[in-house]
């Protein structure tokens, strides 16, 4: 079996690698730019009977070969490195995320947080199914900006034309709806830094006719912030989920679908923001 152990940079793969393996880390505390790999027995009692019955002239004991890729620091984070061919013949994969703090040892991206740093190898897992095809000439790009939607929300990029097709990460002839697995914080965020900054002058969304980004801008992230807002006032006064239903979005009732989802999202958001008050 091939175990790939794969994390962000000073995570501790390599000193699980050495425990796994007995094998000494390569370059142990510092960047390396190939995978290291070491082969560990697995001890096996009906394998040690087997043995003495029957005195063969070699005794062989199942391996593990375990394949320790480089980690990767947050400046470097979108980096191939976890699409090397040795990790991808792998068998398995085992990822680790970091729980230790350490004055001498800092952590690329400042403080200690498993579930983000888990959230961001989830990231680059779905970087690496993005494509770059050129079909006579023109450049199109199947790019992963980040959480929307949904989590895997991808996007088709022309940048030649500037044009973008979004799916859904784009709406507005409808009002958007928000599910169980949507991020509301985290779509603005993926907004404001990596779709915007694509810089597209004509935008195809999902639902709806080819626009322009500050048509999808108003009602899709400035609806986002707008909602998070009036339920924030909702929490702040120590409201309730009922009182979220009721917010004001008549700025949007507008829009088709309104009638069923505001208060669904209303809810939605509610839901998702109550624990941060």
């Amino acid at each position: 079996m091939d175990v790939g152990i794969l994390g962000l940079a000073a995570s501790g793969k390599s000193t699980l690698f050495k425990l796994l393996t007995g094998q000494e880390p390569a370059t142990a505390g510092g960047r390396r730019d190939s995978a290291q790999i070491g082969i560990a027995r697995v001890p096996d009692p009906r394998l040690d009977v087997l043995t003495e019955m029957y005195n063969p002239a070699k005794t062989t004991p199942a391996t593990v070969r375990y394949v320790d890729v480089p980690g990767i620091p947050e400046e470097h984070r979108h980096e191939a490195a976890f699409s090397l061919p040795e990790l991808r013949a792998t068998d398995v994969l085992m990822v680790v995320v970091r729980v230790f703090a350490s004055d001498s040892i800092a952590h690329p991206m400042g403080e200690v947080d498993p579930l983000r740093d888990l959230h961001h190898i989830d990231e680059e897992f779905i970087l690496q199914d993005q494509m770059v095809i050129e079909p006579g000439g023109e450049r199109i790009e199947l790019l992963y900006l980040g959480p929307a939607h949904s989590p895997g929300d991808i996007v088709v990029w022309l940048p030649e034309k500037k044009l973008v097709i979004s799916g859904d990460m784009a709406f507005h002839q409808r009002m958007l709806p928000l599910f169980e697995h949507t991020d509301s914080a985290a779509w603005i965020d993926t907004w404001d830094n990596r779709f915007e900054a694509l810089g597209a002058d004509v935008v195809i969304p999902g639902h709806g006719e080819p626009t322009d980004m500050a048509t999808v801008r108003k009602y899709t992230r400035d609806y986002l912030v707008y909602l998070r807002e009036k339920v924030g006032e909702v929490l702040d006064n120590g409201g309730t989920l009922q009182e979220a239903y009721n917010v004001d979005q008549s700025p949007y009732m507008h829009l088709p679908t309104a009638e069923f989802l505001a208060k669904r999202n209303a809810g939605q958001v509610y839901q998702s923001m109550e624990f941060d008050f």
